[in-house]
């Protein structure tokens, strides 16, 4: 007997879907405990580093990398709806720029320390890139499920610039407001 209407199993597996690609992805920041020379972790409960431990990078891919950090970062807080379409085409360009810089840089010139930099950047790259595609053919195979789901994108990606936007105005305010008291206690 039943007591009401059951939701079909597509629907929920669409709504777990939803669920799972709906939530904004950001980098995880951790940061690894340092290690002893003998090879155990050290148990240092302060967060300085003795200017021993410390190893200079003589890596020329070191200010590539740390740029791609940041960048990258920028365009997660830039685009943080995950399924999203315009999200999808800036990183693909992204990552696709990236490997063509990267490709016009001389290997053989490099230091070892270099060339492994050069190496697992370049795997990085392509690695996004084929998640970028495998993810736009698994929205593609739902895209029956959650017909509605282009309408929610829309709606989250025009709250996130509006909100940009009211930061912006806010802060052009704030300034104005700046320049209108100092005017004010020059003219007093």
């Amino acid at each position: 007997m039943r007591l009401g209407p059951q939701p079909s199993t597509a629907r929920l597996v669409a709504i777990l879907l939803i669920t799972a690609f709906l939530s904004t992805q950001s980098p995880a920041q951790t940061t690894r405990s340092k290690s002893t020379e003998n090879g155990q972790k050290s148990n240092k409960g302060s967060s300085a580093v003795a200017t021993s431990e410390l190893k200079v990078s003589e890596s020329e891919m070191r200010n590539s990398i740390e740029r791609y950090a940041v960048d990258r970062g920028s365009l997660m807080r830039s685009y943080p709806v995950a399924i999203s379409s315009a999200r999808r085409d800036r990183f693909k360009k992204f990552y696709s720029d990236w490997l063509g810089s990267l490709l016009q840089l001389d290997f053989d010139t490099m230091s070892q320390d270099g060339k492994i930099d050069y190496l697992l950047f370049k795997n990085h790259l392509e690695y996004e890139l084929r998640q970028l595609d495998i993810q736009s053919r698994q929205l593609a195979e739902i895209q029956f499920l959650i017909p509605f789901a282009k309408t929610i994108i829309d709606l989250e990606e025009t709250k996130n610039r509006l909100m940009n936007d009211a930061m912006r105005l806010k802060l052009v305010y704030d300034r104005r407001d700046e320049l209108v008291t100092a005017a004010l206690s020059r003219c007093v």
